[in-house]
């Protein structure tokens, strides 16, 4: 997933979205505020709300929770 998270943050029709990786080992509070459970985990959030989350590898869930969040 990482190649393909790259490549989609690069995109200029998502020019206004900022794309983070986080290592939850390293951020232990992240992991607890959105009860990440396992990886890769992805998360919308919208003026620090979580909007949509979605756990493993699949680029059309991936495409979804980006396409909410250009929605917004």
């Amino acid at each position: 997933m990482k190649p393909y998270f790259e490549e989609v943050a690069k995109k200029p029709e998502y020019k206004g979205i900022t794309f983070l990786r986080v290592n939850t080992d390293e951020l232990k509070d992240v992991q607890e505020r959105y009860d990440i459970q396992a990886v890769p985990t992805f998360l919308a959030l919208q003026s620090r709300e979580l909007i949509d989350q979605y756990q493993g590898t699949d680029k059309d869930s991936l495409k979804r929770i980006i396409e909410v969040l250009g929605s917004n």
